[in-house]
């Protein structure tokens, strides 16, 4: 180290910006199998596994504790500052990503040198970047601000810190948070000795708020926006900090930023987004032999197959087989599968009579020559590199199983609904199975977004006559795994059909037939709450929504349905420490607790139908009026809510409209239905 340690933040490929001063460092190492050529944040003293949470504050930590430099400080790949002193007002300016030739060159233009930086420390104490003002274009303060965009209740913890171990900065956080300025993007150069007070404030803060946060909810999981909740919450400390420091007589040194922007404006571009990197094709392994098996299912699919077969072989990873399996389609899909087969060799074709999908990834495993393989439905789509970055990552770690996330997106539009979420806990720092970190069970089961090493599932087999074939088959995967690795990245793509299969009534009921193997399960490993918690959320509360109507008009399913999840809560309740997985499942603790409370089946009706029922019902007719009343140029958005809604609501319900006890008809709306004239 030398004696200015500036590190420049990496967590993606980008433009290297290096100098005598200036050090490029990867965070989040341990949260990712990406390999950048500089040092990491998960070496020495680190916190790089909190990386999901604290984002760049990991690579303050690490220059806390792993550098004896007497100034340093912080940039990021996107965000650097402007030391030549002109435009010393401007707040940011910018430079076009792609029109960097030359980093070196850039970083001396902008007074990013040893020599500069000294000489601007003899008579400063601080560099920062230009403080910003929320009131030049809203109403914000910095309190109401990170209240609106953020979890309101961290900033009353972090006060309380505040107030009991860093009393001296009360004062300060308190002005700071009830003004409209202050010091954003964690962008800074410091002495020393001001940069260790500066850490032991921050950390001793951050540390003690995240004792009262239950890191288990869902709304702060990896990839969701208040995810780096710390990392938000760090940016207002560090502004408190430096305004402490000018009140205590530190001479602060203002320059502006400079933001690297692509096709966008700089306000539009985040430090965490991905820059696109193309990637060439890639053999791993031996050539002429396939290292993975791409199984595609294939049922009556003609109308996405192209689409999913062009997506398989066109992916980067060059050497594999692709094994189509025809599952008694009575559409056109043999014939596409065979016009494929013909123009690629690497497709192989097996046409067999309609016996479900567990059979078909049976035969899939049997057939599969590869030294992995992956499970693929024949309406999803994969992004190009997805097979490349699973193997590589199995192929660095040896690894039995390689997990992802996916994106599911909607049957006919094409829009993503939702994007699939790991735990925070479940890091590669090395590698997973379940004796180390239960919390595995929680991952999704859906087969598509991983890959498995063939030679590990010899004795595991899918249910052939099974609605939760996938769910049965991971849970004993993940049983049977000792080495379990993730890619964070979210490359694969499914789909959500119209006629999604639990909206039918078979299907729905075929599900209970599953539940005394998933007892069995659960009851043959010492993992009891996990797998309650998996079954009580995947397919007890998922599949409620996709199921209520048929409920409302099936006795028997509905006696059935919430028998089973009546006493699925009743085995939750008798086990300890399952509150801080309520809100993974999706589901708050006042909603369980008043699922706990439902002893019949009219509790759970009245719970599950009337009470939602009611916010439909309350939200189409506000948007029904605000129809009525605008003039015929706005009424399609309103057209376009109310016939979404309406659509959900069951034919007669009974309902509580403004305190009085009424039965809605659906009919009643109909009027709503001609004049939206939408099919």
């Amino acid at each position: 180290m030398s004696e200015i340690d500036i590190l420049v933040c990496y967590h993606k490929e980008s433009k290297i910006f290096e100098n005598e001063c200036l050090k490029p460092i990867h965070v989040g190492k341990d949260c990712t199998d990406i390999k950048l050529p500089m040092i990491s944040d998960n070496t020495g003293d680190n916190i790089s596994y909190k990386n999901f949470h604290y984002a760049e504050l990991t690579a303050i930590y690490w220059l806390w504790k792993n550098s004896d430099a007497k100034i340093k400080g912080l940039m990021h790949y996107r965000r650097l500052m402007d030391l030549t002193g002109k435009d010393i007002d401007k707040e940011y300016y910018t430079y076009k990503y792609n029109d960097v030739k030359n980093e070196a060159k850039l970083l001396d233009a902008l007074g990013l040198t040893e020599r500069n930086i000294r000489n601007i420390l003899n008579s400063s104490d601080v560099i920062v970047k230009n403080k910003s003002d929320l009131s030049i274009w809203s109403d914000y303060t910095v309190k109401t601000h990170y209240e609106h965009f953020h979890v309101a209740k961290h900033i009353e913890y972090a006060t309380d810190v505040i107030a009991n171990e860093f009393p001296e900065f009360l004062e300060t956080w308190t002005q700071v948070l009830n003004g409209t300025s202050s010091y954003f993007n964690n962008i800074f150069i410091m002495k020393s000795e001001d940069f260790d007070k500066y850490c032991e404030f921050l950390f001793g803060t951050l540390f003690e708020v995240e004792k009262n946060i239950n890191l288990y909810d869902v709304n702060l999981a990896p990839g969701t926006l208040n995810a780096r909740w710390a990392g938000f919450l760090g940016e207002r400390l560090t502004g408190a900090y430096i305004i402490y420091l000018e009140k205590m007589g530190k001479r602060l040194a203002q320059y502006p930023a400079v933001v690297l922007e692509d096709e966008r404006k700089w306000n539009e571009v985040s430090t965490y987004e991905d820059l696109k990197i193309e990637e060439e094709d890639i053999v791993l392994g031996e050539p002429n032999k396939p290292i993975l098996s791409v199984c595609i299912a294939v049922y009556n699919a003609e109308k996405f197959l192209r689409k999913c077969l062009d997506s398989v072989i066109n992916a980067s990873l060059k050497n594999i087989e692709i094994i189509c399996i025809n599952d008694g389609s009575t559409d056109n899909s043999l014939e596409i599968l065979n016009e494929y087969a013909k123009k690629d060799s690497r497709i192989t074709v097996i046409s067999k009579p309609n016996e479900g999908l567990g059979s078909v990834r049976n035969l899939s495993i049997e057939r599969a020559h590869g030294k992995y393989i992956h499970f693929m439905n024949s309406d999803d789509y994969m992004d190009k590199n997805f097979l490349k970055h699973m193997v590589q990552n199995a192929e660095e770690n040896n690894s039995d199983v390689v997990i992802s996330t996916h994106k599911a997106f909607d049957d006919i539009s094409g829009e993503i609904i939702y994007k699939s979420l790991l735990m925070h806990t479940l890091t590669n720092k090395e590698c997973l199975n379940i004796k180390k970190i239960q919390d595995l069970i929680f991952v999704p089961p859906y087969i598509g977004d991983k890959i498995f090493k063939l030679s590990s599932i010899p004795n595991i087999e899918f249910y052939p006559n099974s609605n939760c074939e996938d769910w049965l088959f991971w849970v004993d995967v993940l049983i049977k795994s000792e080495r379990i690795t993730v890619h964070r990245g979210c490359e694969y793509n499914y789909r959500i059909p119209s006629d999604y299969m639990y909206c039918k009534l078979e299907s729905i009921k075929n599900i209970f037939m599953d539940l005394p193997k998933i007892y069995e399960l659960i009851d043959s490993y010492s993992l009891q709450l996990l797998f309650l918690m998996s079954v009580f959320s995947y397919i007890m509360l998922h599949n409620i929504k996709f199921i209520r109507l048929t409920l409302l008009n099936d006795d028997k399913l509905k006696e059935c349905y919430y028998g089973t999840l009546r006493k699925i809560i009743e085995r939750i309740n008798n086990i300890s420490n399952y509150e801080k997985y309520l809100y993974w499942c999706g589901i708050s603790t006042n909603d369980y607790a008043n699922l706990k409370k439902c002893k019949t089946v009219k509790d759970f009706d009245r719970y599950y139908n009337i009470t939602n029922c009611n916010k439909n019902v309350l939200y189409i007719l506000f948007n029904y009026i605000k129809f009525k009343l605008k003039r015929n140029s706005k009424k399609e958005k309103y057209r376009q809510r109310v016939y979404k809604k309406i659509k959900n609501i069951p034919t007669s319900i009974p309902l509580n409209i403004i305190g009085v006890r009424v039965r809605i008809n659906k009919s009643l709306f109909s009027g709503i239905e001609k004049e939206t004239s939408l099919k």
